[in-house]
């Protein structure tokens, strides 16, 4: 069981614009089950080649507090967002 308060996302969503103004949704990944339990990295890929934008945002939805079989439960959880590349 990991000790850290750092745990994987739920979900990510990436929305795209060209304006800035207006997005819309490109994708959504979800975590695999049971990946709270793991502390490596995650990547989540986005592999759509065809959008065309100038703006790109991105949602990650956590559980808002460290779940019930975590040392720490209740405590407020993080995600950390190390590099996000565009190609």
């Amino acid at each position: 069981m990991p000790d850290v308060w750092i745990i994987q996302p739920v979900s990510v969503k990436c929305l795209t614009s060209e304006n800035g103004i207006t997005y819309s949704e490109s994708g959504e990944l979800k975590s695999d089950p049971g990946l709270e339990y793991k502390t490596d990295i995650r990547n989540f890929t986005f592999s759509d080649t065809k959008i065309k934008a100038r703006y790109i945002k991105f949602q990650l939805r956590s559980n808002i507090q460290l779940p019930q079989w975590h040392a720490y439960k209740g405590n407020k959880a993080w995600i950390f967002v190390d590099e996000i590349v565009v190609r």
